[in-house]
């Protein structure tokens, strides 16, 4: 048997003769308000009728955890140390870069340039060749022949001379050969690889800019 009520002539049988105020809200039904409906009605009004949750409070929204956005960090790469690597730059009192002089004997210098090590990779750390160079990466020279290494490595004139600002660079800005005879501007003559305004440089310092 389909029941059916008529919600709206109970309303208008209730209220003959009485004055309703306006209101906006909707009625709210109860299963109380009809013992006659079967179960399964009643059933169906309670959850049409009524929420099953409770209303949200503050302290319950607040309770409730938070999607929290974890930022991006990207990895730096790691820089190397490295003592042979100078952090300060010599001047003289022209304002002209000078190269520390470095001691080593003419023997040693030509038994370091004979292990064809790769100048940019140990006093540098960033050969640009990587595994493609032709010269040594591999092993792990000495302090001392380190240091024969960056005589070696100021034998090339640095292409931005006497005025250059890299602190990192490990070409020569003064040709470093002793003083040439008879006329000439230096002990290589004119086959030195030095353009001629490195040459006669007062290798004096009297400014240090450190970087």
């Amino acid at each position: 048997m389909v029941f059916s009520y008529n919600y709206s002539s109970s309303i208008r049988s209730q209220v003959v003769g009485t004055t309703l105020e306006p209101t906006t809200s909707e009625p709210v039904l109860s299963p109380k308000d009809f013992p006659s409906l079967p179960p399964a009605q009643l059933a169906s009004l309670s959850g049409s009728t009524a929420s099953s949750s409770p209303a949200p409070t503050w302290a319950s929204t607040a309770a409730k955890p938070y999607h929290t956005v974890t930022p991006l960090i990207f990895p730096t790469a790691k820089s190397k140390s490295n003592p042979q690597i100078p952090t300060t730059i010599l001047r003289n009192r022209k304002g002209q870069r000078i190269d520390p002089a470095i001691p080593c004997t003419r023997e040693e210098t030509q038994r370091v340039k004979s292990l064809k090590l790769c100048n940019v990779h140990f006093l540098r750390n960033d050969c640009p060749h990587g595994t493609n160079c032709t010269h040594v990466h591999k092993g792990k020279p000495t302090t001392a022949e380190l240091q024969t290494l960056r005589h070696v490595a100021r034998m090339a004139p640095c292409l931005r001379g006497s005025a250059c600002e890299e602190v990192r660079c490990i070409y020569g800005h003064v040709c470093s050969a002793a003083e040439g005879r008879h006329g000439d501007k230096c002990a290589y003559g004119a086959s030195c690889r030095f353009p001629e305004e490195l040459h006669g440089i007062d290798k004096t310092p009297v400014k240090m800019f450190k970087v």
